[in-house]
């Protein structure tokens, strides 16, 4: 996630791992913040889902 908020110019501040492993929320400051889209549709790997739901830690 920290690489794409990169990629969109942006520096993340904090991942928050919901309940369901079908979301995932975040805070990340941009320049331009209209300029991003609202919605990322994006796969995770079930590989990298279970290492995030093992963690059960934010940021």
């Amino acid at each position: 996630m920290r690489n794409l908020v990169d990629n969109l110019g942006g520096q993340l501040v904090e991942l928050i791992l919901a309940d369901d492993a079908r979301c995932l929320e975040l805070f990340a400051w941009f320049k331009n913040p209209s300029d991003q889209p609202q919605l990322i549709d994006l796969e995770i790997p079930e590989k990298t889902r279970q290492v995030l739901r093992d963690r059960g830690t934010r940021g």
